[in-house]
């Protein structure tokens, strides 16, 4: 059989099946595929997959917990975009301290393919060259992977698949794969609970408040030296607690109450720390020579009433510093991605991304691509914008570093999915690193003059309890 007839498979028929119908029949399909003499060279992903009965992705993934060292969950933020979740990895790119854009797309575009439209990588880029610890050795600076098993969502149907590379897989690893597929748990999950993460022993604060102040008051006196015009700072806070956390039930909560369309993702490579989030902001979008992009800047809080809320809203959008924050992502945005277009949209009249905790200036941006504008080259354009780095983005990463006493890894990086002739990626942020018992908090603001060392302390707070009270269950 080709790689196109194990493709078609579940997309014949209407069959559904039980969990242990599609183990069988995968399990017959692999032994199949991988004793053949393939008869050419180079690398092939074949995905074998069938229409499964309905399942909780989440629940599902937090069953596997034990399987395999690694597991994701990735949905996309507009309806009928990617909702999917997996076990292990099938093919891998990646690298631990820098990232080589081009390498990487290079990489994933000679697996995907037209034959295979459901076939993705998942993963990310750090926030950039350099910030990775030990906090993240596990991510690395940049990591996609197509996952050895995978449930996902198409078209209002639950769909399971088993990817296999021809020419990197051997007969000899039959056996193998068709043992992790035959322990891989569906029907004995349904009584699944998430439970909170329970009693906090402890939490510390990096930068404390004392040296907040005095980053920011420096950082304020350069602005208005014109050493540069925006960074954005950041803190982490670290929680311990008396019991291990379970990631998949922090995402499970942040979903559950956050409810507004967002980019919803957990990503776990070493059986223990896992990145989980819930981000409203989006890189960009493409959808073969059409692309997507938006400028996320600028911010309040929500209203106690309607009225209130309304007064906040109209307080974001006459305050000029709020104002001269969110041009400076779309100048930006504008500026680097123009070239790669056509033609590109910027809409003239800020809008409001309205969330359940808070509200910011929102400009969408929308463009038709040059024909030879691809992947890598949208990424190093807009990858970070002012809106997580700052403007210039070298004195403004200079500036992050002299003031963060960590390293931001994944946070504020870049979380998506690429497919064949397409490409989802939020900005890495409404997150956390979550480590046996410990929970690691991110959050930053962006400072430009007019910036106040207490006010940019108390915002920050605020989305840090946002976080910590939702997963606890006090909002």
């Amino acid at each position: 059989m080709s790689r196109f007839d194990y493709h078609a498979r579940y997309n014949q028929g209407d069959k559904i099946y039980t969990a242990d119908e599609a183990k069988a029949v995968l399990a017959g399909e692999l032994k199949e595929v991988l004793s053949k003499d393939v008869g050419f060279t180079g690398a092939r992903v074949v995905r074998l997959g069938v229409p499964v009965e309905e399942q909780d992705l989440l629940k599902w993934l937090a069953a596997q917990h034990r399987h395999d060292n690694t597991r994701f969950y990735f949905s996309g933020r507009d309806p009928g975009d990617t909702e999917a979740a997996g076990i292990g990895i099938a093919d891998l790119i990646g690298s631990k301290e820098t990232f080589d854009y081009a390498e990487t797309f290079g990489h994933m575009r000679s697996r995907l393919s037209i034959e295979n439209p459901d076939l993705r990588y998942y993963g990310g880029f750090a926030f950039a060259a350099g910030h990775i610890d030990a906090d993240w050795g596990s991510f690395g600076a940049c990591r996609f992977f197509i996952p050895r098993f995978e449930l996902f969502l198409k078209s209002g149907r639950t769909y399971f698949a088993c990817n296999v590379v021809l020419n990197k897989e051997k007969p000899e690893d039959v056996e193998k794969i068709c043992r992790e597929l035959g322990g891989l748990r569906f029907s004995d999950y349904s009584d699944t609970t998430f439970s909170r993460p329970g009693q906090l022993l402890s939490r510390n604060d990096y930068p404390g408040y004392g040296e907040w102040r005095e980053n920011l008051t420096r950082v304020i006196g350069e602005i208005r030296d014109h050493r540069y015009d925006k960074t954005v700072l950041a803190r982490k806070v670290v929680l311990d607690f008396a019991a291990e956390l379970d990631a998949a039930a922090v995402l499970f909560f942040l979903k559950r109450h956050l409810l507004s369309r967002r980019y919803d993702f957990l990503f776990q490579f070493d059986g223990e720390k896992a990145f989980v989030g819930s981000s409203p902001e989006r890189l960009y979008k493409r959808t073969g020579r059409l692309i997507e992009s938006e400028a996320v800047a600028g911010t309040r809080s929500r209203g106690k009433g309607e009225q209130d809320d309304s007064q906040l809203a109209l307080e974001l959008m006459n305050s000029d510093k709020e104002q001269r924050e969110h041009n400076f992502v779309i100048n930006f945005i504008e500026k680097n991605l123009r070239p790669l277009c056509i033609s590109l949209d910027v809409e003239h009249q800020k809008g409001l991304m309205k969330l359940k905790e808070g509200q910011h200036l929102m400009t969408h941006i929308k463009g038709t691509l040059k024909e030879n504008a691809v992947d890598e080259m949208l990424m190093d354009a807009l990858h970070p914008t002012p809106a997580v780095g700052g403007c210039p983005l070298d004195r403004a990463l200079e500036a992050i570093g002299r003031c963060e006493p960590f390293k931001r890894g994944w946070y504020a990086g870049v979380i998506g999915t690429v497919g064949y002739d397409s490409g989802d990626f939020a900005v890495g942020l409404r997150s956390g690193l979550v480590d046996k018992n410990k929970l690691c908090l991110y959050s930053g603001v962006g400072i430009v003059d007019g910036s106040i060392p207490d006010a940019e302390w108390q915002e920050v707070e605020c989305k840090i309890t946002n976080f910590l009270d939702i997963i606890n269950g006090k909002r």
